[in-house]
């Protein structure tokens, strides 16, 4: 491995331990998990994924899905956190 390389991953790995920017990277990790767990039906009426402080918020356009959606919090939650090898998520609301 080049020295170049270490210097840029050692970077790339300060930055992602840093606040300011972790919470953006759990973010757009959790968004990723989200679509690629689910079915292109939940994923459709899904209008946004946001993360903050431990909890995930679900903007959903259907009310029948948001019903099921918030009968499987614990098991959505288990997922996401199984998915990003550490427990991020610690609660879900969904809108």
């Amino acid at each position: 491995m080049s020295k170049d390389f270490t210097n840029i991953k050692n970077i790339l790995s300060g930055i992602s331990r840093d606040p300011r920017y972790s919470s953006k990277l759990d973010e757009k990790r959790i968004e990723q998990v989200w679509e690629e767990s689910n079915s292109p039906f939940i994923v459709s009426r899904t209008e946004k994924v946001s993360f903050r402080d431990g909890k995930l918020l679900l903007f959903i356009n259907s009310a029948p899905l948001k019903q099921e959606l918030f009968n499987s919090r614990p098991l959505i939650i288990k997922k996401i956190n199984d998915a990003l090898g550490q427990e991020v998520v610690k609660e879900i609301v969904i809108r």
